[in-house]
């Protein structure tokens, strides 16, 4: 059983989860992923930080940071547990359903094929590349519409 604790990114839970996710990342993909999620431009009136806890330990968390109207990014999605990623991802759209957000965005490095197919299983389908991603053929952009 997962708590969902909304927090900040300076969290010291979350910035441990998220220094995990950058070394995972770096040895995945080259790069830590650090240059895409700046924890400073953290917006408490339309952001959201989400960190899942199982007991006294995180074990998971992620991030929603407002893009546009209606629009959010998911960012710095990363769990250690079996089951966790599925749970961040429930709160994490009920959050932003909550926040008026229609459309949930991502954008993930292709080579990361398990990020990829998690994200496919939970109803999310190729969209335009947006932002830095429109440029780039590493990543794949993803997007999946809220009701």
């Amino acid at each position: 059983m997962f708590v969902a604790r909304f927090t900040t990114p300076d969290d010291p839970a979350a910035q441990l989860l998220i220094a995990q996710l950058n070394a995972t990342l770096q040895t995945l993909t080259g790069d830590d992923g650090s240059s895409s999620y700046s924890p400073e431009v953290f917006d408490a009136a339309k952001d959201a930080f989400l960190v899942l806890e199982r007991g006294e330990t995180a074990v998971a968390c992620g991030a929603l940071r407002w893009l546009e109207e209606k629009t959010w990014e998911i960012k710095r999605m990363y769990s250690t547990v079996p089951g966790g990623g599925g749970q961040l991802l429930q709160v994490l759209e009920a959050k932003a359903a909550a926040l008026g957000c229609e459309k949930l965005v991502l954008s993930t490095r292709i080579v990361n094929t398990q990020a990829v197919q998690f994200y496919l299983r939970h109803g999310y389908v190729e969209v335009a590349a947006y932002g830095k991603y429109k440029h780039t053929q590493r990543s794949v952009c993803l997007g999946k519409t809220l009701t």
